[in-house]
């Protein structure tokens, strides 16, 4: 499972910090999400650094501000659009109403239950170490 980190900047923009498992290495990036026009809204920073992405959007569909946020992805690249949804938490369970609102939202988009996926947890409970706070859930 990978993390991503988002750190707010005085200028209301965001670092974020990618850290993927990848074969016998992590790849760790950071990008930043520049605030748009619509409130909740990001656009990626830099694009130009990113061949073949004509457009990046990020838009925050719901949150509670501290322990969950639905977001919203958004790209164009080569001509051809993606988007992606994903459900952040601060702990490895989300309630089941959470999921069933995600799912709603999910399928309200067009996707359907093979595009859903809520990750196995990862981390410390599985070194025997307690609970701990991280995870993600996300399609």
């Amino acid at each position: 499972m990978y993390t991503i980190t988002y750190e707010l900047n005085e200028d209301n923009s965001y670092n974020v910090t990618f850290v993927l498992p990848w074969i016998q290495r992590c790849d760790h990036w950071i990008t930043t999400f520049l605030p748009s026009f619509q409130p909740g809204q990001f656009n990626l920073g830099n694009i130009e650094r990113y061949p073949g992405i004509q457009s990046y959007t990020v838009q925050v569909v719901a949150t509670d501000y501290n322990q969950v946020a639905m977001i919203f992805f958004k790209k164009a690249y080569k001509n051809q659009e993606f988007f992606m949804v994903t459900l952040y938490g601060r702990t490895k369970e989300l309630t089941q109403e959470l999921k069933e609102n995600f799912i709603t939202f999910a399928k309200a988009l067009g996707l359907t239950d093979d595009h859903i996926i809520f990750p196995i947890p990862n981390g410390n409970h599985q070194l025997g170490r307690g609970e701990g706070h991280m995870g993600t859930v996300q399609t």
